[in-house]
């Protein structure tokens, strides 16, 4: 199954895309930074965000 994984550091979000075609993204998961993150086989891991280091100028509006 593919797996795609967006993340925003200006809006500290993940998302997480499965099975995306060129067409469509038929399953979106978004969470904020600050929790697990849940990543499906082939990965099947669940990186923490909350370590993630999100650059100064990315939260600069």
């Amino acid at each position: 199954m593919p797996v795609q994984l967006l993340l925003d550091m200006h809006e500290q979000t993940a998302t997480v895309f499965r099975e995306p075609s060129a067409k469509r993204c038929p399953s979106r998961r978004r969470d904020p930074f600050g929790g697990k993150l849940e990543l499906p086989d082939p990965f099947g891991c669940e990186p923490d965000t909350g370590v993630f280091e999100v650059p100064a100028d990315a939260t600069e509006s």
